[in-house]
């Protein structure tokens, strides 16, 4: 028999749920819980679950309502785990029994009321499967951990490392080594931030709309407060301690004492656990300062910062990373609706139209490519895989391409002068278009309006490791001045100092000469400039982090600029409507692929509009 059998239809009024009551049973006979219909307008009390569905697997029977339901392992455990603990009736409220997950519609309906759901309930609940060996030590070291102050962790202000380096004659003396002394804990503690709850896209509403929540791990019972806590204190101190000079003593600092008073060998454990915290926490903190601000209502949130923020978590249905999200959104103007009838590609498409529409431009398409960008098979080349998979996964620190209005948004806060208010960012290279994307029926082809102004001709060498911008320079000086000598070969091109003639080459016969060139020339000779101030050092670590995963090219017209990696000889560039950078494209028969944003030196103020160009000589095309 269908579960569905269970459910009667619910009134489609966003007011209407359901709640499960659990009866106790001190013997372990099976669970039995009685599903009513509850509404907001009347004074329910229940309490919210979360925690991770695992397996599809439904290997386990419950009773509700007199008939067999059948669970997942991982929710039959919290189910005697929450159980035990009580002697009458407990009013909970769990996704995968209180809503008909056979039913499309209701699903959708109950999803968009899911963040009314969370505050208005007692608590969350968090319930952790697997490791409650380690729930003892973890709660004991959060609630010391709670009553200790940030400056009075053990080596903390290590400014004054020089005076500070160990005495390796007298093992254990660096107050590091008090710190790494609790292995269990530290161990204990690193499975507990990497337990796979952390990664569920759906956990930052859960935490964040819930008035209380409560951890629930083998016998331990963890309040938010002590967790919340944990993180604040140990994501900065964690990282302050790993990067500083004494971390490279951490083989004396870490060493056993042998019987006969020598130095034994290094706790290889110890270490693994500080680094398997620090990497944890990495994703946890966002998670939970997110969840925070939104608490406490002292942040807005928007779909298009919590999609971005909360990429890499995971979901069992791709179309959550998207509707998991919703009840954090703070302006609920024109609201997307949740559809659990559309494909998945349907979802992804609707998204970019929504979020093309709020921010008035095509920043999103910056995320289609890239360097460790996974884009799965199947995916047209302008849909933005919001999947886990799809995410831009870290091989090295540093190591991805970052969107150009990353570095737009860095060079307007370090900087900038005040521009005109009307034009307030410093890309804008289809002027005062505004995006209005369209879509096939099916969702797999994107009609935009364009202009293409030009062929990539040559490209410079890639970048095989992150931040090596002075070689690379060095390898781009030889383009530039190949394009140099293209634009006026009877101009002289002096080779000392080189920086003066870039800059100039980068600069000349343009009309208007914002940061943005200035760093962009800088950028290009960083690697031949033999002097820097600290301003300039600062604006050579956004400009390396930038151009990281691109290249530079000049095209057939005597253009220079940065492009993806995937770039080829014969693409497109191209300016969309809309689009504050130009775009790569590459033509296919009868229709264009997404290649990826690029910085076109000459077109990025829109000057490509200011002559005979006009804003309606835009063209639509095709890109699949």
């Amino acid at each position: 028999m269908s579960q569905s059998s269970l459910y009667t239809p619910l009134k489609n009024d966003k007011k209407t749920f359901r709640v499960l009551a659990l009866f106790p049973d001190e013997d372990q006979n099976p669970i039995k819980c009685q599903l009513s219909v509850a509404s907001f307008d009347s004074d329910v009390k229940y309490t919210a679950l979360s925690y991770v569905w695992g397996k599809p697997d439904l290997s386990h029977e419950i009773f509700i309502n007199g008939q067999t339901f059948r669970v997942s392992s991982n929710l039959q455990s919290a189910l005697h785990r929450i159980r035990s603990t009580i002697s009458e009736p407990f009013c909970i409220w769990i996704d995968a029994i209180c809503i008909n997950q056979e039913d499309l519609s209701e699903r959708s309906q109950q999803v968009l009321i899911m963040g009314e759901i969370y505050s208005n309930c007692v608590k969350t609940m968090i319930h952790f499967a697997g490791g409650e060996d380690h729930s003892v030590a973890v709660a004991a070291f959060l609630e010391c951990l709670l009553q200790t102050k940030v400056h009075e962790l053990p080596g903390f202000g290590f400014a004054e490392w020089e005076v500070n380096v160990p005495n390796t004659e007298v093992p254990g003396s660096h107050p590091m080594h008090i710190l790494a002394e609790e292995l269990e804990s530290w161990t204990a503690l690193a499975h507990f931030f990497m337990m796979p709850w952390w990664s569920r896209v759906w956990i930052i509403q859960e935490i964040a709309l819930a008035p209380d929540s409560v951890f629930l791990w083998g016998d331990s019972e963890i309040e938010f407060p002590f967790v919340l806590n944990a993180v604040m204190v140990l994501f900065p101190y964690i990282k302050m301690v790993l990067s500083t000079p004494e971390y490279n003593f951490q083989k004396v600092l870490l060493a056993s004492e042998s019987v006969d008073g020598t130095v034994g060998v290094p706790d290889d454990d110890r270490q693994l656990a500080w680094h398997q915290i620090n990497h944890a926490l990495g994703w946890v903190y966002p998670v939970m300062t997110e969840a925070l601000g939104r608490k406490l209502g002292t942040k807005d949130l928007s779909l298009s910062y919590l999609m971005k923020t909360f990429w890499p978590s995971q979901s069992t249905d791709p179309r959550d990373k998207v509707y998991g999200l919703l009840g954090l959104v703070s302006d609920r103007t024109e609201p997307l609706l949740p559809d659990y009838t559309l494909p998945e590609l349907a979802v992804f498409g609707q998204t970019v139209e929504h979020l093309t529409r709020q921010s008035k431009n095509l920043d999103l398409f910056a995320h289609c490519t890239g360097v460790g960008v996974c884009h799965r098979g199947g995916l047209p080349t302008w849909a933005v895989d919001w999947t886990s998979e799809g995410a831009k996964k870290q091989k090295l620190p540093g190591e991805m391409s970052l969107p150009l209005a990353h570095l737009e948004t860095e060079v307007r806060k370090r900087f900038t002068t005040a521009r005109d208010p009307s034009h307030p960012y410093l890309f804008r290279a289809s002027g005062d278009t505004m995006p209005n994307p369209k879509f096939s029926d099916n969702y797999r082809v994107l009609e935009i309006r364009a202009t293409l102004i030009d062929t990539v001709e040559e490209m410079g060498d890639r970048a095989e490791i992150p931040f090596c911008a002075p070689e690379l320079y060095q390898q781009w000086l030889p383009l530039a001045r190949k394009a140099a000598e293209r634009v006026d070969p009877t101009e002289s091109v002096p080779s000392d100092p080189a920086e003066s003639w870039i800059t100039a080459l980068l600069t000349k016969n343009r009309a208007r000469h914002y940061a943005a060139d200035v760093l962009y020339a800088e950028t290009v000779c960083a690697g031949i400039f033999s002097h820097g101030t600290g301003e300039n050092d600062e604006k050579m670590r956004c400009a390396a982090a930038t151009t990281f995963g691109r290249v530079m090219m000049i095209t057939s017209g005597l253009r220079i600029g940065l492009v993806p990696y995937a770039t080829q000889k014969g693409d497109v560039v191209c300016i969309l409507e809309g689009g504050r950078t130009p775009f790569i494209l590459r033509k296919e028969e009868e229709h264009y692929v997404m290649v990826g944003e690029a910085f076109i030196h000459g077109v990025m103020d829109g000057q490509f509009f200011d002559g005979v160009n006009k804003e309606e000589d835009l063209v639509p095309i095709s890109v699949w």
